[in-house]
């Protein structure tokens, strides 16, 4: 459970509220702020109409225009940061990652670091990530809105390594970088899961509903703990609000499934996998799910199309040719 309800992606939705304290100074100016080449008025206007492209959402013909100014200077970390920034929006992290180990072997500081590390981070290369994170620390920066991201995915690789001490004064560093964090808390809830401090794990998940009350993983976190209490009921609604918030929530559809105990809640599960997949497209364990109920409902038709998308993704299924037979024989029986 642990994967499923820690922050691990990066969190757009934070409470930008600061808290007593918080620093509200500017941070310094970095250098891929800059909207100029240096001693180049030409390339400086094929830059600026490269940027004013990506606002644009125009992608490719963005990168068109910074490939012709890596032309001019291959090595200009300004042009090779902002086509990183085309592949990051186009969702290419295979050719980010490259881009990023380029800038990297360029310019060597905090943020290429940090780009890097974040990168392979969101690829699931935690060991790497690690690394690159603890690299870009060695560098001083005053961007507290870094320094809280990088603090937070190290404690959240190391609760996943099981190394709660460390995780722990990793996310006491992000908490004085921004004090109000929904994610955060999620976070931290999920430590005291771990450490089956279940009492402190609720104050944490509902300090982060008190700060964003649409954080779906933090209904999650609470669901988690209410089912731990004895509670049912109270976790089922608990997932629920989860899953009204974000239908692709992968854990609270898989707690909906291990908790649908009766025929109404059977039903509505149905439902939350019918959204899940119309939304995401082809998932081979929730499509099996779904065949699963519809069997059990005798609607066997509906049942073989699930168990058919099932096996075109995973067709090492071994439940796959049993549930085939079983629906053979309960068609045959009718």
């Amino acid at each position: 459970m642990l994967e499923t309800i820690t922050e691990v992606d990066f969190d757009k939705s934070e409470n930008a509220q600061l808290a007593e304290g918080e620093s509200t100074a500017p941070k310094t100016k970095v250098w891929f702020e800059s909207r100029a080449i240096a001693k180049d008025v030409e390339g400086t206007i094929l830059f600026q109409n490269a940027l004013s492209l990506i606002e644009e959402k125009e992608y490719d013909f963005a990168e068109n225009l910074l490939r012709t100014l890596l032309l001019r200077n291959s090595k200009s970390p300004l042009v090779i940061y902002w086509m990183l920034q085309c592949a990051l929006r186009q969702n290419n992290m295979a050719h980010a990652e490259k881009l990023s180990q380029i800038l990297l072997s360029i310019k060597k500081d905090f943020y290429t670091y940090y780009m890097l590390a974040n990168i392979l981070y969101q690829r699931g290369d935690e060991a790497e990530a690690k690394k690159n994170y603890l690299a870009a620390l060695d560098f001083e920066t005053d961007d507290e809105d870094a320094l809280f991201e990088v603090h937070k995915n190290l404690g959240n690789i190391e609760v996943k390594w099981r190394d709660f001490e460390s995780a722990e004064e990793h996310y006491a560093l992000a908490y004085k970088c921004k004090k109000k964090s929904d994610s955060l808390s999620v976070n931290l809830g999920t430590l005291e899961i771990q450490r089956g401090e279940l009492d402190v794990a609720l104050s944490r998940f509902r300090r982060a509903l008190q700060l964003n009350d649409q954080n779906d993983k933090a209904w999650v976190g609470l669901a988690l703990i209410h089912y731990q209490f004895s509670d049912a009921e109270l976790a089922w609604a608990n997932v629920s609000r989860s899953l009204d918030i974000n239908p692709t929530n992968k854990t609270a559809i898989q707690l909906c499934i291990d908790w649908a105990t009766t025929e109404q809640k059977l039903n509505l599960t149905k439902q939350r996998l019918v959204n899940f997949l119309a939304v995401e497209g082809l998932d081979a364990d929730v499509s099996l799910a779904l065949a699963k109920i519809f069997i059990y409902q005798k609607d066997y038709e509906s049942a073989s199309v699930e168990l058919e998308r099932s096996y075109a993704i995973n067709p090492n299924f071994p439940e796959i040719v049993e549930l085939r037979k079983t629906i053979n024989r309960l068609r045959k029986s009718k």
